[in-house]
């Protein structure tokens, strides 16, 4: 069982082409992380856990989730994750997660995909996307066979740096999120409820009309990149006019579509 949380969709494209691959079910945690609620699941096959990197380590909203959840039948665990240049110490953190729900962990594998934050005030174009997509394709590929094989992941030993990235900038990392990030142009604004609904962590209300941000933003960036009048920037790049939408994967194939709402 493939479980999967995106925020613009890189992790969702993960998600489905490891579906593909290990002819395997593939579940958005999307609704169980919104309403807060554990889940039961039962796979004969090991699960897979996809999500993005944040501040290199698991979201902690996912985290929280498996603590909280049970994962009965088979009792193998994979984390493949969508992440922009490296984990940090990301994999301990998930073996320490899998001894504690008394899960055998058989590893996690970072899998580049573009970045969804302005890199120097630009977002990756179309064809940019799909150039790394396709690439992160033939990736996953490997990954299916070795989680098929029953093999555990490669991984990349954990230095200094890592130790210090996971351990002492993830944990202030939301706050630095939620003060410093967006701002809203009100007149823009249609009250669509967009980004009410796209935050997994209720983070976003209206009120009178207009979206209001709490404090508690994970970084995840679906009200940025999907609000329909572009009325959520930046306060870094105020001026961006491009969003980056994840690719799709259809078919066996990488595509780029606009439209779609991960």
């Amino acid at each position: 069982m493939i479980l999967y949380f995106s925020g613009t969709g890189n992790s969702k494209f993960v998600a489905e082409v490891l579906g593909d691959q290990l002819n395997d079910e593939v579940v958005s945690l999307r609704s169980y992380l919104k309403s807060g609620r554990p889940a039961e699941f039962h796979s004969e096959k090991p699960y897979v856990i996809a999500a993005p990197i944040y501040a290199w380590r698991f979201p902690k909203n996912v985290v929280d989730f498996v603590k909280a959840s049970e994962f009965k039948g088979n009792k193998k665990v994979y984390f493949v994750c969508s992440m922009g240049e490296d984990l940090g110490n990301a994999p301990a953190y998930c073996e320490d997660l899998c001894k504690k729900k008394d899960l055998e962990y058989c590893g996690l594998k970072g899998i580049v995909m573009p970045v969804n934050y302005p890199e120097n005030g630009k977002l990756p174009s179309k064809t940019e996307t799909y150039l790394t997509a396709t690439k992160a394709k033939s990736e996953l590929k490997e990954v299916a066979q070795q989680i098929a094989a029953g093999e555990k992941l490669d991984e990349m030993k954990a230095n200094a740096s890592d130790y210090l990235k996971s351990a002492v900038i993830n944990p202030v990392y939301p706050h630095w999120v939620g003060s410093q990030q967006f701002s809203l142009i009100e007149d823009k604004c249609t009250g669509c409820g967009t980004c009410v609904e796209l935050c997994i962590i209720n983070n976003i209300s209206l009120k009178e009309g207009k979206a209001s941000f709490g404090k508690n933003c994970i970084g995840c960036y679906a009200c940025y990149q999907y609000c329909p009048e572009k009325a959520i920037i930046l306060k870094k790049y105020p001026d961006l006019e491009t969003r980056y939408h994840g690719p799709g994967y259809k078919n066996g194939k990488v595509t780029v579509d606009e439209n779609e709402i991960f």
